[in-house]
């Protein structure tokens, strides 16, 4: 290297498996690590086979304690390998829904959070972030990267991984009444309380179902999925069938999150603060709470508007913890 050139914006990986055929792909996230807005690293997959990584780990002295640099990046790939094949077994599982493919799956801990996107057929890009700080960013900048390798590099319309956040809530009307749905084990004060606080966060204009479960069971739901606006998401499943298959979705998470820890224990060995499952149309939000085996379930079925339903969520968090504070279910 001469004095008058740059250090590298990232260390490259290369697999044995792809040779030259991701040379391309490469080239377009070298590109987006010279400004990583939070981004680390990143691995690509083809098909269950490693293509390629990129990552800054050399601009990270002291992180990694004494590991070497070639062994935290194999650890990371070994940890995103398996990061995949739980987001596949997922997309399968969310098949029944009818709401397209998983597209983006995002998982936040306090060491940082992982993001992975389907970017063409069996083939995905993941990402990460060491910063707590830089989440937002690194997740926004991933999906960009993975709608550029679409575009350029197999010519393939973006699919919207993440919504639009620039997109304008529809300002749907809600229906005079909610849909409620209360478990045999919750109190009559925590489900006024819980109608309460999570009735206004609803709206058919972006998010519309949210469930609390405790100890794995479910305890509460409201949605507005009989306004006549989401008419276009009932041809074939019935409302009442939708909120089952959200139920179902909830009780198999005590078994997916335990495969997910154990997926990323090379990753992290801290217990979530959110799991994002972003469909074709909308996103299902995962918030654990602040007691074990329970969490709030967020949905909506639009795409663009997944940021703002996910605003909600962060918004109606605090009350649902407040309200299991002041009445126990």
């Amino acid at each position: 290297m001469t004095a008058k050139e740059d250090p590298p914006a990232c260390v490259i990986r290369r697999s044995s498996y792809g040779g030259a055929a991701y040379e391309n792909i490469i080239a377009l996230c070298e590109d987006e690590f010279r400004d990583p807005q939070g981004l680390h690293t990143v691995s690509y997959f083809d098909h269950g086979f490693h293509g390629f990584s990129a990552d800054l780990f050399h601009t990270m002295p002291g992180r990694f304690g004494e590991r070497d640099a070639e062994a935290v990046r194999e650890g990371y790939e070994n940890a995103f390998h398996e990061f995949v094949i739980n987001v596949e077994r997922m997309d399968r599982l969310l098949a029944d829904l009818e709401t397209g493919d998983l597209i983006r799956t995002v998982v936040e801990t306090s060491d940082g959070a992982i993001h992975c996107d389907w970017v063409y057929s069996g083939e995905y890009i993941v990402g990460a972030t060491l910063d707590t700080t830089a989440v937002e960013s690194m997740d926004r900048k991933m999906s960009a990267l993975a709608t550029r390798i679409r575009k350029l590099a197999f010519n393939q319309p973006g699919r919207m991984p993440g919504g639009d956040i620039e997109a304008e809530p529809a300002g749907l009307a809600e229906p005079v009444t909610p849909y409620l749905a209360r478990g045999e084990l919750l109190g009559e004060a925590a489900a006024r309380a819980l109608r309460e606080v999570c009735v206004p966060r609803l709206t058919a204009g972006d998010l519309h179902y949210v469930a609390l479960h405790v100890d794995w069971e479910f305890r509460f739901s409201a949605d507005v999925f009989d306004n006549p606006a989401l008419d276009s998401w009932f041809h074939r499943l019935t409302r009442d069938l939708r909120r089952k298959q959200y139920l179902e979705v909830a009780r198999r998470l005590q078994r997916d999150l335990a495969e997910l820890t154990h997926a990323l224990w090379r990753f992290t060995h801290e217990p979530f603060r959110r799991v994002v499952l972003d469909v074709e149309s909308g996103a299902i939000f995962v918030y654990p709470l602040n007691r074990s085996g329970a969490f709030l379930l967020g949905v909506t079925l639009f795409q663009p508007l997944v940021p703002h339903a996910e605003d909600r969520m962060r918004e109606l968090l605090p009350d649902v913890e407040r309200v299991l504070d002041e009445t126990p279910p």
